[in-house]
């Protein structure tokens, strides 16, 4: 590293080493904003509208079907509260896992499930505190038996089982423990499972200990894929945080020999973004050039013969294999769309209907192996997320489970604005509310909440929190600003936004902010603005930039000391490529005018900001919000609060419901009392 992030001394360095002075201090700071936000004015009426939201039949976090089974991972209120299901039928529900009350206090929690092709086995992960260590258990998918099997240090919930229910493969790491932050996610492999084996016996089949020519380097990830007879083992390998993938297949039988290499089916040049395995074929998304994005199905024989099938000037983000058919998923801005791709028919192509004002969430898509049907997961700006089936060969989707049916509302309408970035450059700005009056009149946005993220180029689309829901009950309005960096127009709108370029995520921020106010925005009431992880770079940005845009603000697990990342996270080292490298005077610079750390000025009025950090994150280290929060603190001039609020837990996960319906009512309790005038809830 050529510069850090200040020009001299940094003197609040020592926040980086997480020793007893630092906890205290932390643990002082915590104290003192739960107290402050728990004696606003609105928290108490917020709390209790938060708790009526949650405290409602919450759907399921993930669903698969086998045949007429349905299995479900589901979270109620209550600590112990997360459990797996089975349905069969008209028969009550059978608790196939539960978290007991043991588990509960040390914050395990279930990660994923996955059910074997047969139906008849079921393999959960779970993870203690946060920790994105997961470990697998299987069992009986009927009894809930736990087979004895295990295996450790799961990455990323990504397993495939093998046909006859003989084993499975999975994405592997080293285990975190003595093990410098930075060695996290070095060195994964793709590891083998046999059922009945102890974990010790899995077998590397991709990585440093595996037999053969290497296929991946140590910042690299390894997603296993199965075809649907077995016969053939797919994998696809992303560099760090590289949208492209580099494509990989081996015959199964040849897993464990050491004569058999495997062949390379596309470069992480040839901008592939997502793989499926078919029985003798391949199926990838690729952008094509000239602004398109297709799918492409390859032959495992010797010619490896390439036929377009469907081709989008709309990006493809994900597909699914069912039977003959592909589903892909197609962007349009922030709506995620299903589009069915019939193999054998020359690649005739339809668009699934969707229930008005709704939007796919491809990472939750399954299909069922046996009958074809697929289970999808339908998300809203406003309502929770709904589990549908879409029974094989047909268009239109039913409701799963008869209660995550979702509830037809127009009361907030959505619509799409643009801002102008300085370049000319057209942001897309979803806005939700505020809410109609029964006669159809809309009133002003006058409270209003703006989000952003801008990285990793993904795509942001609807998704219900109930802290936003309460927000717009308020009479606020909700704006996602869909700045470059995420993927939201492709991957030029990536491209735009990383690397050299990633500045423009952040200038695409204030420009979006700035442009609201200019429209009436935030008039008489105020702007407040959120985000978190990534999306800490273009917040602190915002921050240290144009204080004076902004009536409060909130940052939940930010990148805020960007310099200082490098070495110091599980993910630090995979940010060259997106943030850019300050391995050189130039790439100091830039990497330097991202940091908002760096870029606070000593005694200009900044709002008020409430700073959130799990005590476990191994993605963005908490000191990087303590850090902020004191350097804040001392520098601002206006005499408003700068609130550090630890939670247990890690990044993605390891709080309980009980700490998320506290953070929530306490961010909409933040954000109401920064603004100008005090809003009530409209009548429910």
């Amino acid at each position: 590293m050529v510069d850090d992030a200040t020009d001299g001394p940094d003197p609040f360095v020592s926040f980086e080493a997480a020793g007893p002075e630092m906890s205290h201090w932390e643990r002082e700071q915590t104290r003192k904003a739960i107290d402050f936000l728990h004696r606003l004015p609105h928290f108490e009426e917020v709390s209790a509208r938060v708790r009526l939201h949650r405290n409602a039949a919450q759907p399921p976090r993930q669903m698969e079907v086998r045949g007429q089974v349905v299995f479900s991972l589901e979270e109620a209120i209550a600590p112990s509260g997360m459990s797996i299901l089975r349905r069969e039928g008209a028969l009550s529900p059978f608790v196939l896992f539960r978290i007991g009350e043991e588990d509960a206090a040390r914050r395990m929690q279930i990660d994923f499930m996955a059910v074997s092709d047969s139906g008849r086995l079921i393999a959960v992960g779970t993870s203690d505190a946060g920790s994105e260590e997961t470990t697998v258990r299987v069992l009986d998918a009927r009894t809930g038996e736990d087979r004895g099997d295990r295996s450790y240090d799961v990455r990323l919930g990504h397993l495939v089982w093998l046909p006859h229910d003989a084993g499975y493969l999975y994405m592997r790491g080293r285990g975190r423990k003595g093990v410098a932050p930075e060695d996290h996610i070095r060195d994964l492999s793709t590891a083998l499972h046999r059922l009945g084996e102890a974990a010790e016996q899995d077998i590397e089949v991709v990585g440093s200990r595996a037999r053969g020519k290497r296929i991946h380097a140590a910042y690299e990830y390894p997603y296993p894929a199965l075809s649907p007879d077995g016969r053939e083992v797919v994998v696809s390998v992303r560099h760090a945080l590289d949208p492209d993938l580099a494509v990989f297949w081996k015959k199964r039988d040849a897993l464990l020999e050491g004569t058999s290499e495997w062949e390379r089916l596309y470069e992480a040049g040839d901008q592939v973004n997502a793989v499926a395995a078919g029985n003798g074929r391949v199926f990838v998304l690729r952008r094509m050039g000239d602004g398109q994005h297709g799918l492409e199905e390859v032959t495992l024989d010797a010619r490896h013969t390439r036929r377009l099938l469907y081709c989008s000037e709309r990006p493809l983000e994900d597909l699914i294999l069912a039977g003959d058919r592909v589903y892909v998923v197609e962007t349009e801005i922030a709506t995620k769309h299903l589009v069915a791709v019939d193999i054998d028919a020359g690649g005739r192509a339809s668009r699934v209907s969707l229930p008005a004002g709704t939007s796919v969430w491809p990472e939750s898509v399954r299909a069922d192996p046996s009958t074809h049907d697929l289970v999808v997961d339908l998300r809203a700006w406003t309502e929770p997320r709904s589990w549908w089936r879409l029974r094989a060969r047909e268009e239109h989707m039913q409701p799963l489970v008869e209660r995550t049916r979702m509830r037809a509302t127009d009361v907030y309408p959505v619509r799409l604005l643009e801002a102008i970035a300085r370049d000319g450059e057209r942001i897309p700005l979803t806005v939700v509310g505020p809410a109609q009056s029964a006669e159809g009149a809309q009133a002003k946005p006058k409270f209003v909440w703006v989000a952003a993220y801008g990285c990793y180029g993904m795509v942001i689309g609807p998704n219900f929190t109930v802290a936003r829901r309460v927000f717009l009950e308020y009479g606020g309005t909700y704006v996602f600003a869909h700045v470059r960096g995420g993927g939201e127009k492709g991957r030029g709108w990536h491209e735009q936004g990383r690397g050299k370029n990633k500045i423009k995520t952040l200038e695409d921020l204030v420009d979006s902010v700035a442009f609201l106010r200019s429209a009436g925005f935030g008039e008489g009431g105020g702007i407040f603005v959120s985000g978190g992880s990534a999306g800490g770079i273009p917040l602190g940005g915002l921050l240290a930039r144009e204080p004076a845009l902004v009536d409060a603000m909130y940052i939940d697990a930010g990148i805020l000391n960007v310099t200082r990342m490098k070495g110091q996270s599980a993910i630090g080292a995979l940010h060259d490529d997106e943030y850019g490298s300050g391995d050189t005077p130039e790439g100091a610079r830039r990497l330097r005018a991202l940091d908002a750390y760096a870029n606070i000025g000593d005694g200009r009025p900044y709002p008020p900001v409430l700073l959130r950090a799990g005590l476990n994150d191994v993605r963005v280290p908490r000191w990087q919000s303590s850090k902020f929060a004191a350097r804040l603190a001392q520098a601002t001039g206006s005499g408003h609060p700068v609130l550090l609020r630890l939670t247990g837990g890690g990044h993605l996960s390891g709080t309980t419901p009980e700490e998320e319906a506290e953070i929530e009512a306490e961010i909409v309790s933040f954000a109401l009392s920064h603004l100008a005038a005090q809003p009530s809830p409209r009548a429910q």
